[in-house]
């Protein structure tokens, strides 16, 4: 397993529902959410950091916010997401402890507030979601702590080393596959998810991110058309000179 599957890291703004809406999916208050999960595992959940609901963590953040006189930019991002994944089939008697140490790991590697550390047992692959409020120094750095595919990679490592050793999770990168090899993994993968659809859930997040970076490959493939009304009319350099409008100098 790649080891980019044990350790994540992604952006909550406004335009993705914010704090207050990564909190519900995390708490399992989204109703849309279901299809992907294991109601009858759900109870298994459990949290490290906070078992408020959803409404009283993102107000926390506002309030915080606003002590420091922040008022976010509709593109800021107002907390960074840690997601700390096992591998489907790992059945280890220690991951609680697992988790409890991820938790622990991450308080040490990121700034800002740790808002909350939910461990989820009820989609495929056993996962946890860390919440983080980029608020440093009274100023919003939430891009900071993401950083660079370097800091990624930085921290992949740092994690393997610090974390995943323990545990017996290995985080040995694979040589560039031969394209033959790459048409062979494919067929393995799609066989996988033709005998096993629950096995779905988990690469749900590593496809939501990819539909994130570029939704146009997505969109092509499902007909989807961008609406009338968002695509604006741009002027040609005749039309330009054509205007009469203020400021002209054409008389």
């Amino acid at each position: 397993m790649a080891d980019d599957h044990f350790l994540r890291l992604g952006s909550v703004t406004a335009k993705r529902g914010g704090i207050l809406g990564a909190m519900r999916h995390n708490k399992r208050m989204l109703p849309n959410d279901q299809a992907h999960i294991d109601i009858t595992r759900t109870p298994l959940n459990y949290s490290l950091v906070s078992d408020d609901a959803p409404e009283i963590v993102a107000r926390h953040a506002k309030v915080q916010m606003a002590k420091a006189d922040i008022e976010p930019r509709k593109n800021c991002v107002l907390a960074v997401e840690v997601v700390f994944s096992l591998p489907v089939n790992h059945h280890q008697k220690n991951i609680e402890q697992f988790f409890t140490d991820c938790n622990e790991w991450v308080k040490a590697n990121f700034d800002g507030e740790l808002l909350a550390f939910d461990i989820h047992f009820d989609e495929s692959a056993i996962h946890a979601h860390a919440i983080i409020l980029p608020l440093i120094d009274g100023v919003m750095r939430g891009n900071k702590l993401i950083g660079s595919p370097y800091n990624w990679i930085r921290l992949q490592k740092k994690f393997g080393a610090d974390i995943g050793a323990r545990y017996g999770l290995s985080f040995a990168r694979k040589k560039r596959l031969s394209n033959s090899d790459k048409q062979t993994l494919e067929q393995l993968v799609l066989k996988r998810l033709e005998a096993d659809p629950e096995a779905l859930s988990s690469i749900r997040q590593i496809v939501l991110d990819n539909i994130h970076k570029d939704p146009v490959l997505y969109a092509q493939c499902l007909g989807i058309e961008l609406p009338l009304a968002e695509i604006k009319s741009s002027k040609s350099f005749v039309d330009h000179k054509r205007s009469q409008g203020k400021g002209s100098f054409i008389r």
